[in-house]
């Protein structure tokens, strides 16, 4: 179990709802769950950012949320001061699913986590993310994640210009 402020879970449900920026109000909050591993910020162009939940905010906001069966969760409580930003309400628990083993960490993961949006995401974005050349975004697209991992990525052009996106299911 993970606890949590009201304004943590707050703003892990809208994160679960899709990308969110950032405000003045969350930003303690945000970084806190961004230590935690439940959410990234991914910069854009303009300097700013949006928030994106992780495969382990999505398994902590999901269903059987209230606790874990086998016990396999992780306990943390909130680094945040109690009064601060949205905390009159009581902690709230969250499950903290264990990651999949196979699941990577680091750039290649937040790589993953854009590309598994159901919109994608363009190669300006990735660059963002991982502070990469286009061409390692590229070349990390078709050797971690797809030969090592096996999992495929599309790429489609559109009027926006060429977004890539991962197909769930897929091989390579």
């Amino acid at each position: 179990m993970t606890t949590l402020s009201q304004a943590q879970a707050n703003i892990l449900a809208a994160a679960a709802q899709g990308d969110i920026e950032p405000t003045p109000q969350t930003k303690k909050s945000a970084l806190a769950l961004i230590k935690r591993g439940l959410l990234i910020l991914v910069p854009d162009g303009d300097g700013k950012g949006f928030l994106t939940i992780t495969p382990a905010g999505r398994a902590a906001t999901g269903p059987g949320s209230s606790g874990d069966a086998d016990g396999g969760g992780e306990t943390l409580s909130s680094s945040e001061p109690k009064g601060t930003s949205n905390d009159d309400a009581p902690p709230v628990e969250i499950a903290v699913a264990a990651a999949a083993p196979k699941e990577p960490k680091g750039k290649i993961q937040a790589l993953l986590i854009l590309l598994r949006r159901p919109q994608g995401a363009r190669l300006e974005e990735l660059m963002a993310a991982t502070g990469w050349q286009a061409h390692s975004v590229r070349g990390a697209m078709s050797g971690a994640i797809k030969k090592k991992l096996g999992i495929a990525v599309i790429s489609q052009k559109t009027d926006a210009g060429r977004v890539y996106r991962v197909e769930e299911g897929e091989a390579a």
